[in-house]
C-alpha cells in the first residue's frame, strides 16, 4: 500500500522559526579591531563641557546599577562579623609590626642583611612609625589608638594595604551595594542653578557612606543602609554648608535660616501677604515654647528681652544672606552697556580706612586707654599703622606665645572697650 503525503503549512510562531533555523547557515560575523573597542567615541562638535559631564554622570549610573545588588539582613550581619573579626585581626598584626619597627629604629634587633636592604627597611620602619604611631604609645593606649583609625576614612586604606582579601573586600561589597542610596540622597539635596553640581554631592555622599560602613555595628539593631543615610546627609549638608555659597556661612546660621524660611512660609499661606520681621520672630518664638526641651524665660522682662534679641537677630541674618553680586554685572542704559565693576571706585576714601579715625581726639583718647597688648594686636590685625600689611590671628599668637583663641579673645575684648567708650559720642 502507498503512503501519500499531503504538504502542509508552517508550524506557526517561534516553532516554526527555530525549524527553518536549523536549515539556514549561520551569518558570519563582521571582523572587528580588538583596539578600536577601548577607543571613545567621537564628540560631536555642539557637545559642550555641561553635555560631557552629564554623559560621565550616566556612565556612573549605568556602572553601578549593573554593580552589587542590595544586601539582604542576613548578608549585612555576616559581613559585618566578618569586617570587625578583621579589624581586631589587622589591629594585632599591625601592633607586631610597629613593635618589630621600634626594636629596628632602636637598634635592640640588627639583622644580617645587605646594607640597602636593611637602610629600605629602616626607611619603611620609620614611614609606618610616623604614621600609625607618631606618639609613640604601647599598651592598651597604642591598640585604642589604631581601632579609632578604623573609623574613618583611613581604615579602608589599612584593611586595603594590610587585609585586601578579608576586610577590604567585605567593605568594598558593602559599600558598592549602597551607592544607588548615595545617588538618591544626593538628588534631594541638589538644586539646579546652584554652584554645588550633582556630581560633587554624590563625591561628598560616598565619603559618608565610607564613613557610615565603617562604623557600622549590626548589635545596634539597626540595618546598614538606615544607619548609613544620616552619615551621607552629614556629609552632603556639610559640604554644602561649607562650599555652597561664595561668601562661607556659619553652619548654625543655616539651620536657623533653614527654620526661618519654614517659618515664613506658613506665614505667607496664612496671611496672604509677606510678613514682617516681627511677625516671623513671634512665630518662630511661640513654635520653640511648644518643644518639650524649651526652657521659658524666668520673668516678664526676659521674655520681651529674649523677643528684642530675636529681632534683631533676624535683621543680621538678612543682611549676612544676601547673595553677592558679581562686578561685571551688566547695567544698561541707552549710550553703551556699563559694568557694575565700572561704578565702585578703585580705592575707597581716606576717611573711611581704618586709621583715619585716630586723628580724632575721642578715638585716640579711648585707644590710648587699652592695654599694650590690646593695642598692638588691633593695630597689627587691622593695619593701623598704614604698612599695608595686616597679620593673621596665628602669626600673633606665635609672637606673643599665645593660642589663636586667646588672640582672637583679646581683640574682641578691645573692641568692645572701644564701643563702650564711643557709645555717647555715636548715640549723640
Amino acid at each position: 500500500m502507498t503512503r501519500i503525503t499531503l504538504k502542509t503549512r508552517p508550524l506557526p510562531g517561534r516553532v516554526a522559526r527555530a525549524k527553518r533555523s536549523k536549515n539556514v547557515p549561520a551569518k558570519a560575523k563582521k571582523a572587528t579591531r580588538p583596539d578600536r573597542l577601548l577607543l571613545p567615541k567621537k564628540r560631536k562638535k555642539s557637545e559642550g563641557r555641561a553635555s560631557r559631564y552629564k554623559g560621565d554622570l550616566n556612565s556612573y549610573f549605568s556602572d553601578i546599577a549593573r554593580g552589587e545588588r542590595q544586601l539582604t539582613p542576613d548578608e549585612e550581619l555576616e559581613l559585618n562579623k566578618k569586617l570587625q573579626d578583621s579589624v581586631h585581626a589587622t589591629t594585632k598584626r599591625l601592633i607586631g609590626l610597629l613593635k618589630q619597627d621600634h626594636a629596628l629604629l632602636s637598634g635592640a634587633t640588627k639583622p644580617r642583611l645587605p646594607k640597602a636592604k636593611l637602610e629600605a627597611l629602616r626607611v619603611e620602619a620609620s614611614r609606618r612609625m610616623r604614621r600609625l604611631n607618631p606618639e609613640r604609645l604601647r599598651g592598651k593606649a597604642l591598640q585604642q589608638q589604631l581601632l579609632d583609625r578604623f573609623f574613618d576614612l583611613e581604615g579602608l586604606d589599612l584593611l586595603k594595604t594590610y587585609d585586601p582579601k578579608g576586610g577590604g573586600a567585605v567593605v568594598e561589597r558593602m559599600i558598592k551595594a549602597n551607592l544607588l542610596l548615595v545617588v538618591s540622597v544626593a538628588r534631594k539635596y541638589y538644586r539646579p542653578g546652584t554652584s554645588t553640581p550633582l556630581g560633587e554631592l554624590i563625591q561628598e555622599g560616598n565619603i559618608g557612606l565610607i564613613k557610615g560602613v565603617m562604623r557600622y555595628d549590626y548589635r545596634r539593631g539597626n540595618r546598614l543602609s538606615t544607619y548609613v543615610t544620616w552619615w551621607i546627609r552629614h556629609a552632603i549638608s556639610r559640604f554644602i554648608a561649607d562650599k555652597g555659597r561664595e561668601i562661607r556661612v556659619p553652619v548654625h546660621m543655616i539651620e536657623l535660616i533653614q527654620k526661618i524660611g519654614k517659618v515664613r512660609a506658613k506665614a505667607t499661606a496664612k496671611l496672604g501677604r509677606t510678613p514682617t520681621i516681627e511677625e516671623v520672630a513671634d512665630q518662630y518664638l511661640a513654635n520653640k515654647r511648644s518643644e518639650s526641651r524649651y526652657k521659658p524665660p524666668a520673668t516678664l522682662e526676659a521674655t520681651a528681652r529674649q523677643r528684642v534679641q530675636m529681632i534683631e537677630r533676624l535683621h543680621k541674618m538678612s543682611v549676612q544672606t544676601q547673595l553677592p553680586v558679581s562686578l561685571h554685572t551688566i547695567i544698561r542704559s541707552d549710550s553703551d552697556d556699563t559694568e557694575l565693576g565700572d561704578l565702585v571706585p578703585a580705592e575707597g576714601p581716606e576717611e573711611l580706612k581704618p586709621w583715619s579715625g585716630l586723628e580724632d581726639g575721642h578715638l585716640q583718647k579711648a585707644f590710648q586707654n587699652l592695654r599694650p597688648i590690646e593695642q598692638e594686636i588691633l593695630s597689627q590685625r587691622f593695619d593701623l599703622a598704614n604698612s599695608d600689611s595686616e597679620i593673621t590671628l596665628r602669626e600673633l599668637g606665635e609672637k606673643y606665645n599665645l593660642s589663636r583663641e586667646r588672640i582672637r579673645q583679646l581683640q574682641t575684648q578691645a573692641l568692645r572697650k572701644l564701643k563702650k567708650e564711643l557709645a555717647p559720642l555715636i548715640a549723640v
